[in-house]
């Protein structure tokens, strides 16, 4: 946080900072390289918009097959691909991370309550059982 903050003339706004710490996250940076390879680039490689760069028999990377020789080619497709990430993201809406969450809920509060109720009930029998069995065993060694 300190160090974004000082590359940053001393002011870093939330998002900024938790961009910063996430550019450590390896664990991140893996679960990407797994869906672009998985997923994106698997796709892109079959309609032969790229081909993919490998070292050895490991996929390192992807190439463009596209050719944009010019400033203004390269600034339309660019413009291109930002009207379909924009056009992505307002056809999928706010739930489109919503899994991401950690707070989430996939239940409403009363079905989570009674679920959670019923629980506490099956969880309260078998500890009776349990103690139970328990005070038989210690009474047969008394």
């Amino acid at each position: 946080m300190i160090k974004t903050m000082l590359e940053n003339d001393g002011v870093a706004t939330i998002e900024q900072i938790a961009e910063a710490i996430l550019s450590y996250d390896q664990s991140q940076k893996d679960y990407y390289a797994d869906r672009v390879r998985q997923m994106v680039g698997q796709v892109l490689v079959r309609n032969e918009v790229v081909t993919t760069i490998k070292e050895g028999r490991n996929n390192i990377g992807y190439g463009l097959n596209v050719n944009a020789d010019t400033l203004d080619e390269k600034d339309n497709l660019i413009d291109l691909c930002d009207t379909k990430i924009a056009d992505y993201l307002k056809e999928n809406g706010d739930n489109l991370w919503e899994h991401r969450y950690r707070n989430r809920s996939n239940f409403r509060g009363s079905t989570r309550y009674e679920a959670l109720k019923r629980a506490k009930m099956v969880l309260n029998a078998v500890e009776k059982r349990w103690i139970a069995s328990l005070q038989k065993v210690t009474h047969r060694h008394v």
